[in-house]
């Protein structure tokens, strides 16, 4: 979970500040290590420099051990996709889930957004207004 959190903070700050130089992104998570040890994580659980933390990533994004559960995937639907928020922020949900659906690693996007479609047909198109939802013959009959 502390890894998640640095590197999201780091793509989304390369990908909508800028660029985030090597050392910026090495003093980063130097200071996220205070907020390891608060998570109840010694420094030796924690990769050491950014380098370790480089390779901790490719590790498991290439190892196999990481898996999404059908319990995670049923867990981000529901707290990502379908918050319990009145109806007129879903316009903000949705584009907060727009914004931020390409930053997690290609391996990770395919798990999660497994089902996707399924939850645009059942919950976002029944939201859409008709003048966008059905074609002009539709709409004429």
């Amino acid at each position: 979970m502390l890894f998640t959190l640095v590197d999201s903070g780091i793509v989304v700050y390369d990908k909508y500040v800028r660029s985030i130089s090597d050392a910026k992104q090495a003093a980063y998570w130097e200071d996220y290590k205070v907020v390891g040890e608060l998570f109840g994580l010694t420094r030796a659980d924690m990769p050491d420099t950014l380098a370790d933390l480089r390779d901790y990533k490719r590790e498991m994004l290439t190892s196999g051990g990481l898996v999404v559960t059908e319990w995670a995937r049923t867990r981000a639907r529901q707290i990502v996709l379908e918050p319990p928020v009145p109806v007129q922020f879903r316009p903000l949900v949705q584009t907060a889930n727009f914004v931020t659906i390409a930053l997690p690693p290609m391996l990770l996007r395919r798990a999660l957004v497994a089902g996707g479609a399924e939850y645009v047909k059942r919950v976002v198109i029944p939201l859409m207004p008709d003048s966008v939802r059905l074609v002009p013959s539709a709409r004429a009959a």
